[in-house]
């Protein structure tokens, strides 16, 4: 009988985080589908109307619209007592135009250097601990690599991916370094952090990074920084060949034509290159 309540109880305390894992799930989406009522044509909106246009309760909108205005999401109007969206989205918005931006800055330049190099090339923006491919044009190789747009891969591994890491200040990368185990994907991965840190430091020097079977054993990369106005790396492009064509030859023009890739849409992203 003990062991049958024992049983009872272990049950009964797995369905209630189960539940409550479940209530907070729908508590988010909630509070998403209360912000996508929010337009052009109707910026404010009262609770009453907020809870008929969703369907709920006025008290569950009522705690959502506190705990979103608390957080900066939503601001109510002073005069009108209506809830409007609030300035927190603005560094959220500006982040996903930028990258936008960056891709029809790049795509000329990148469609260009495809074609001048026959690989594939493409350009990359850090999300949190990952890269992300926003722009990407195939090699016109028989014998080619391929980097998908949306393709997503840790900071550690590849040129492209540790030339995002050179944009980070000690301060994050040491972050970074703290919550990020560094796992091997091949033999040549990277997964000393000072060997990381090292070769971070020579990117940041030399402007570009260079990597070959880090990612995936076949391929080479070799990396360039984009940068804004203000000379802050917002960008890596690259260019993705197969090891077979790693050979001093190809990778000392590759390497020649990213760098001045890479600088033109610095340039045409406001970056004033210095005069040496």
């Amino acid at each position: 009988m003990r062991t049958m309540l024992l049983g009872s109880v272990e049950f009964l305390t797995k369905c209630n985080e189960r539940s409550c894992k479940l209530e907070h799930i729908q508590s988010i989406e909630k509070a998403f589908a209360l912000l996508e009522r929010f337009s052009h044509r109707k910026k404010e909106y009262s609770v009453t109307e907020l809870s008929q246009d969703l369907g709920l309760p006025r008290p569950t909108v009522s705690r959502i619209i506190g705990t979103l205005v608390g957080l900066g999401y939503l601001k109510q109007n002073s005069e009108t007592k209506r809830y409007a969206l609030g300035l927190k989205f603005l560094p959220l918005a500006s982040i996903v135009q930028e990258s936008f931006v960056l891709r029809d800055i790049a795509t000329p330049v990148l469609h260009r250097l495809r074609d001048l190099l026959g690989e594939t090339v493409y350009i990359n923006v850090r999300d949190g601990y990952d890269r992300v491919c926003i722009e990407s044009f195939q090699g016109l190789e028989q014998v080619r690599t391929f980097v998908q747009i949306g393709q997503r891969s840790p900071l550690h591994m590849g040129a492209d991916s540790l030339m995002l890491l050179a944009s980070l200040s000690d301060e994050e990368l040491d972050e970074y370094l703290k919550n990020v185990k560094l796992i091997p994907y091949t033999e040549n991965t990277i997964v000393n952090p000072d060997v990381l840190v090292a070769k971070i430091r020579e990117a940041k020097e030399k402007e570009y990074t260079y990597s070959k079977g880090e990612y995936h054993p076949g391929s080479a990369c070799l990396s360039a920084p984009v940068k804004d106005r203000a000379g802050i790396i917002v960008a890596s492009i690259a260019v993705s060949f197969p090891t077979s064509r790693a050979v001093p030859r190809y990778v000392d023009q590759y390497r020649s034509s990213i760098i001045n890739a890479a600088k033109e849409i610095s340039t045409l992203n406001g970056y004033e290159h210095q005069v040496e």
